[in-house]
């Protein structure tokens, strides 16, 4: 649709590069691969296995080309966190590690 085009253009236009991953939004089931978490060596990515396996395996080959050797895709089965439209990231915080020599906000 031509304001979805508009869209992509404009990402573009920044120098972003739009990738097409499968997902779906029906009624009672979403299916989003990319709400996952992303770390330097890894992309944690939901999957929902079963009846829509073949999406899954679509989907990570997809992001395992474009993110390279640089990280593994890992894929995580959370079907039933998908069927609420969530999914890894909608479950759990991801913190990076401490770092020696970082400075963290005091608690107080």
């Amino acid at each position: 649709d031509e304001s979805r085009r508009a869209l992509i253009k404009k990402l573009e236009d920044v120098r972003f590069r739009i990738v097409p991953i499968p997902s779906l939004a029906e009624e009672n089931r979403g299916l989003n691969h990319l709400n996952g978490i992303q770390t330097a060596e890894s992309f944690l990515m939901p999957g929902s296995g079963g009846f829509f396996e073949e999406y899954d395996e679509i989907a990570a080959a997809r992001l395992s080309k474009e993110i390279g050797s640089e990280a593994k895709v890992v894929t995580i089965l959370c079907g039933e966190s998908q069927r609420r439209f969530g999914a890894i990231r909608c479950a759990v915080s991801a913190y990076p590690a401490e770092r020696a020599g970082a400075v963290r906000n005091s608690p107080n």
